[in-house]
């Protein structure tokens, strides 16, 4: 019987051991604090137990705002290593919801976005809003980026090889650099952006708007641009070996791009 008793005291303490805990401590206090104005000025005791409960409070609110403190950037940790792992989801829901909410929370531009250098490849991102983000070095090869809204983002040496770029908004994105190999960017929206450097070879980019574009040194071998808009495009030691231009015809030697331009623009 009393062994029993022992048990069910040992599970109760377990369950309730912060209760007892406190129960004790106060009980200590209590102790203390009597012994102490029986054997103390009580008027001296009073202002140095005064002093030390305002120490502790203070001790304790400090330690209560730094544990909170980090608590919530734990907290915001998780939620965003959460975000950026449901924004390379291969549901478009799934995707949007996540860049939604970061976007929301300003946490796509600027030096530190979250999406930069970050692995999306093969992400289901068809209509989404990435307006002026960083993703810079951002890997999105076999990515669906259908109607993606890509204006003034930074795409700097990112890769988008094989991408599905079709009517994308990309005018004004900063693409320097960029693996675009065999990317699908037919009727993409491409005026005023950066592509220097940029490799385009077997891309799709049948009636892209290029008008302003900066193509300067852009490896464009066996690229479709039949139908493309390059009117003001700078194609300066841009690389169109067997490229087909605008007006159907496969690029050689001697053609003069500036006619093209004007023709088909």
């Amino acid at each position: 019987m009393r062994h029993h008793n022992t048990q069910r005291f040992k599970r109760y303490y377990r369950n309730n051991r912060i209760i007892f805990q406190i129960t004790v401590a106060a009980f200590v206090l209590l102790i203390g604090i009597s012994v102490g104005l029986l054997r103390f000025n009580r008027a001296d005791f009073g202002l140095n137990l005064f002093t030390e409960f305002l120490g502790m409070f203070v001790t304790v609110g400090i330690f209560d705002v730094l544990n909170r403190y980090r608590d919530g950037q734990q907290n915001k940790r998780q939620l965003q290593e959460r975000l950026i792992l449901d924004a390379g989801s291969v549901s478009n829901e799934v995707a949007i919801d996540a860049i939604r909410e970061l976007g929301k929370r300003k946490w796509l531009d600027g030096v530190d976005g979250l999406l930069r250098a970050r692995n999306l490849a093969g992400a289901n991102l068809k209509q989404v809003e990435l307006e002026q983000a960083n993703l810079e070095c951002t890997n999105f090869e076999n990515a669906d980026l259908s109607n993606a809204r890509l204006a003034y983002a930074n795409l700097t040496s990112s890769n988008l090889s094989k991408c599905l770029l079709i009517h994308a908004q990309l005018s004004g994105a900063n693409l320097q650099e960029a693996d675009l190999f065999a990317a699908d960017l037919s009727n993409a929206l491409l005026s005023f952006a950066c592509l220097e450097q940029a490799d385009l070879e077997d891309a799709v980019l049948c009636g892209a708007d290029l008008r302003d574009a900066n193509l300067r040194g852009a490896n464009l071998r066996n690229a479709n641009l039949y139908g493309a808009n390059l009117l003001a495009a700078d194609l300066h030691d841009a690389n169109l070996e067997n490229a087909t231009l605008p007006d159907g015809r496969i690029w050689r030697p001697g053609i003069a791009l500036e006619n093209i331009q004007e023709e088909h623009s």
